[in-house]
Parts: C-alpha cells; structure tokens; sequence
C-alpha cells in the first residue's frame, strides 16, 4: 500500500533562490541524512527523526511536489510537471524548483530569497515497506 510522506526542510535545507534564463528557481536540500531533526510531534508526543541514508531506496519520486506548510492548496513546483527535479547524495536529497509565474510562486521566491522562509515542505509518495521507523521504551518515534 501507498501513502503520502510529507517532509518540512528546516534550516538545514539551505535554501536559496536566484534567477536563471528569466526563471525563479529556488534550490535546496529536501533531505538530511544521519542527522537528528528539529522536534517534531505525533499523536501529542515529541520526537526527533533521523533518516538513514538508504531511505530512499525504492522510493517513487515520479509524483513528489513542493509545496509550503504541506499545503496540497500551495503547489509550487512537480516532478511530473517537471519543474522540479532532484538528486541524491552522500548526505541526503538536493532538489532544484523552476517556479511558475503566479502570484504565490512570486511571493514564495521573494520571501525565500530575503530569509523570511528557511523551509518548505516536500511530500513523495512511499510504500510500507519503505516508511520504517521505530519506537521507544515511552512510545515515542525514534
């Protein structure tokens, strides 16, 4: 079975947004492997996620988007689109976003390119199999 995996890239990311042959790209790391992530939460319960590095194996990256704050409604750039594309390395997962010319694409560079926004989110689809992780003693991710 499919699901929808949801990925919010933090400061760890690296964003940046520049112009290139007329068109606003912003570039950045989707995926951080090895390293402990900011605090994240589910079902009320704290956790930090670490992603090893052969997550992505097997993975379908055919459907994945980027959007902001996991909104389905803020579609900023599609592989099947192609206006977004990515590449895998030793550390983790670079993408690379050629933006549409609308209103929100617009602002999303402009607020980007200043600082204002040091993550966005990155959702793919994964099968079971590929989603693993674990819990602790108290419940929680690990």
């Amino acid at each position: 079975m499919n699901k929808s995996e949801n990925r919010y890239l933090t400061e760890q990311s690296k964003l940046r947004a520049f112009v290139e042959d007329d068109k606003k790209i912003i570039e950045g790391r989707a995926l951080v492997f090895n390293s402990e992530s900011r605090l994240l939460y589910e079902d009320n319960k704290e956790f930090n996620e670490v992603i090893e590095k052969d997550a992505l194996v097997g993975t379908d990256l055919s459907r994945a988007y980027l959007t902001y704050n996991h909104s389905k409604d803020d579609v900023f750039a599609t592989v099947r689109g192609q206006s977004l594309s990515t590449v895998t390395d030793d550390d983790g997962m670079l993408f690379r976003a050629v933006l549409n010319n609308t209103q929100k694409a617009n602002d999303m560079y402009e607020m980007v390119r200043n600082g204002d926004i040091a993550g966005l989110s990155f959702n793919m689809v994964v099968t079971d199999q590929d989603f693993k992780y674990s819990r602790a003693t108290d419940g929680s991710l690990k």
